[in-house]
């Protein structure tokens, strides 16, 4: 007996063999395009956070950072500033879990905000600002984004930010006024809180406009609307334009001559002034261009007198 297989079995071996032959090269293709994917997202030539066509945004709230009682209204105006850089694509906000057992409960129902929960390793470790920098940093090397809000006070983020810029990708950070220099100059721009939420009436001509982030901008520096303070990463929208005189003398000027009621050569107190400068120009932040009232007034010399009464209390005058 011929134990030698017969011609039709030979044909459907190979045919078997054929076809388990396409299934594993068509497995090892998708693998390999999932591998591709995951571990070099970008085309051929393309750099680190370019990988969309358009303007992609994260914005990344460090919950555990930010002391306002108005969260959902801060929120909300945080949001409409975001959306000026492009596309939002990614919504999180971070903190522990009894963080959202309060009021951030609500915000982030009404707004549609992702909350990350962390538990706290021990009591005073905060681990909100680990999670937030790794999924910023995943988000720009996948491509997944390519402008990023983060919303925090912490000097903490600053090597984020700075890593984030390397990769190419624009960053807005919104803090409090406590935000320390080193996170707002690294910032492609720096918006502090009380400029969003501002006075509970505005009046049109005082809101900010909606200009649109300019995807050009990479520094401060670009826009020749912005003060120089020494490099401060505030928006040049943020400046009242209309309202603002061409420099900053002559709105200190005015304040003053308010202030003394006409009476020129008379010292003023720093709170007067200050009154006078938020009645005149309402956006007007003496902090956007020194440390405070003080050192600006100090660093007009020239043109300012600078003192203290005997209480302490410090005070000027316009030169005569």
């Amino acid at each position: 007996m011929d134990d030698k297989p017969s011609l039709l079995q030979r044909v459907h071996t190979l045919i078997v063999y054929l076809g388990a032959g396409l299934l594993l090269v068509n497995g090892s293709r998708t693998l390999l395009s999932r591998l591709q994917i995951r571990l070099w997202p970008q085309k051929a030539g393309e750099k680190p956070g370019q990988a969309a066509n358009h303007a992609s945004v994260a914005f990344l709230v460090d919950g555990e950072n930010l002391t306002s009682h108005q969260v959902e209204r801060l929120m909300e105006r945080a949001l409409e500033e975001a959306k000026k850089l492009g596309e939002m694509n990614i919504k999180r906000v971070y903190g522990s879990c009894n963080l959202f057992n309060s009021k951030w409960n609500d915000t982030c129902l009404h707004l549609e905000l992702e909350q990350i929960h962390l538990a706290k390793p021990t009591a005073n470790k905060n681990t909100a600002d680990i999670a937030l920098a790794v999924d910023a940093i995943e988000l720009a090397v996948n491509g997944t984004c390519n402008r990023f809000c983060i919303v925090t006070s912490d000097s903490d983020f600053t090597p984020l930010v700075r890593r984030l810029r390397e990769l190419k990708c624009q960053v807005l950070g919104i803090g409090e006024r406590k935000t320390p220099n080193t996170l707002t100059k690294v910032c492609n721009w720096f918006v502090y809180t009380d400029q969003l939420l501002g006075p509970t009436s505005t009046s049109p001509s005082q809101r900010t406009p909606t200009t649109p982030y300019s995807i050009h901008s990479t520094s401060p520096a670009d826009s020749p609307n912005e003060p120089s303070n020494g490099n401060q990463a505030v928006p040049p929208f943020q400046q009242p334009k209309e309202n603002l005189s061409p420099t900053v003398i002559t709105v200190l000027t005015e304040a003053y001559r308010d202030a003394v009621h006409g009476r020129m050569g008379e010292w003023v107190l720093l709170s007067r002034l200050g009154l006078s400068l938020r009645q005149l120009y309402p956006d007007f932040k003496a902090i956007d261009y020194a440390d405070d009232l003080s050192d600006l007034i100090k660093k007009y010399y020239t043109v300012f007198d600078f003192g203290k009464r005997a209480n302490g209390h410090p005070q000027m005058r316009l030169k005569q």
